[in-house]
Parts: C-alpha cells; structure tokens; sequence
C-alpha cells in the first residue's frame, strides 16, 4: 500500500523532509524505480529524511532497481544503497529495517560480490569492506540476517 499523508506525519514541514515528501508522495513503487534510475544523486538522498512507514515501502523500489539489469554501470545508486543502511543503522534506525533484514542482507551482499556490474573503475573489494563492517555490526547487534 502507498504510504498515505498520515504515514508521512508533518514531514513536508522540514526542508530535506519536505523534498523527499513532494519527491515520492503518492509514488507507486514503480514509479519510484524510474526515479532512482534517471537520478539517483537526488531521490537516493530523500531516504535519509523519510519517515519510518515511507521508508521500508520505497526501500522495495530502491532493492528492486539496483537488482534490474537497468542498474548496470550505476556505481552511484549501489554505492549511496551501502551509504544508506550504514547511516540508518549509525542513528539507531536498525529496527525499521528489522523486517526488511533478509532482503537488504541479501542486496548488500549482491552489491559487493557483483561490484563489477556497477562499477569497473573502482578499488576491487571496495563494496565488500564496507558491507562486511554494515553486516558484522548488524550480527553484533542480534539483528537476524544471516543467510542460509
């Protein structure tokens, strides 16, 4: 279901808040997909002010692009994806991706084993420390996400 207006609560008040808000309010999945896609440099930043409910719905979208073949040579998506986790769970957010742990444990490791397709130019491995220090953190915490 789209996060309606309640789920958004009075984030349109905020700068950063009010951009992510006119950005994706009202967005179906899909269409935030396309968004991400033709510019992840703006819309991959408004995660950071979402509310939790609009957060984990346009996350699917997020998961969804960097998993398409749309989302070849697009360093910059899955490098701000990786960016994401780290900074939600570096302010405490870890229990809005609880729910969503098995699919973003699932996207982190895509990322950092097939860097490549995203990116050929940087350092090998990159992707994979930093996922490894997100990931680690994570198990540390008692977060379930290991794979099977």
């Amino acid at each position: 279901m789209i996060p309606t207006k309640e789920h958004w609560g009075r984030a349109w008040e905020g700068l950063d808040e009010g951009y992510a808000f006119d950005h994706f309010y009202g967005k179906t999945l899909e269409e935030a997909e396309d968004m991400i896609h033709y510019a992840p440099q703006l819309y991959c930043e408004d995660f950071l002010y979402m509310p939790k409910v609009p957060f984990q719905f346009y996350l699917n979208a997020f998961i969804k692009y960097l998993s398409s073949e749309r989302s070849r040579y697009d360093f910059d998506a899955a490098n701000r994806f990786i960016h994401l986790i780290k900074i939600q769970l570096d302010l405490g957010y870890g229990d809005w991706m609880e729910n969503h742990w098995q699919s973003i444990y699932k996207m982190l490791n895509h990322l950092a084993d097939q860097q490549e397709f995203y990116d050929t130019l940087t350092k090998p491995d990159k992707f994979r420390k930093r996922v490894n220090q997100i990931i680690e953190k994570q198990t540390l915490k008692g977060v379930k996400g290991k794979s099977n």
